[in-house]
């Protein structure tokens, strides 16, 4: 490993091996004993940034918050399982703090969205397969 990224010649020489074109596989030896963590960091992120194929652009992530959109996704998937259970005007008795975490929501409109979070989450589905929980006890079921 050398120290000052930018006086290394060998960066062009350093290329992963690609398996069934998909992504890449690199397998580095490290001096451990003879550079920081913080050195082996900066200077893998310098060969990361020289490294990255042209063709391929950086992923553009702005305007949307990864983290937040599993939640409301997880979130949507839980409120149909309710409705599996109770009828929406049996919630807000029997289930008080969903229906104060939610209860402003459009529930079986969040229920339609679940389904297509389903799919994402197993895309090997058939189109027309619904979750165990996709009848709801109020009977809106279409």
């Amino acid at each position: 490993m050398v120290a000052d990224a930018a006086a290394a010649p060998e960066f062009g020489e350093i290329r992963p091996r690609t398996w069934w074109g998909v992504g890449e596989t690199l397998m580095v030896d490290i001096a451990w004993e003879c550079f920081t963590d913080d050195k082996i960091v900066n200077y893998f992120r310098k060969w990361v940034k020289h490294a990255r194929p042209k063709e391929i652009p950086k992923p553009d992530n702005r305007g949307r918050n990864k983290a937040r959109d599993w939640r409301v996704a997880l979130e949507r998937l839980g409120m149909m399982r309710l409705l599996h259970q109770l009828s929406l005007c049996e919630l807000p008795e029997k289930c008080p703090k969903a229906w104060r975490l939610y209860g402003k929501r459009e529930w079986y409109k969040e229920r339609k969205r679940a389904s297509r979070t389903f799919h994402r989450f197993f895309p090997f589905l058939a189109k027309e397969e619904r979750p165990l929980s996709w009848l709801t006890k109020g009977g809106h079921s279409k």
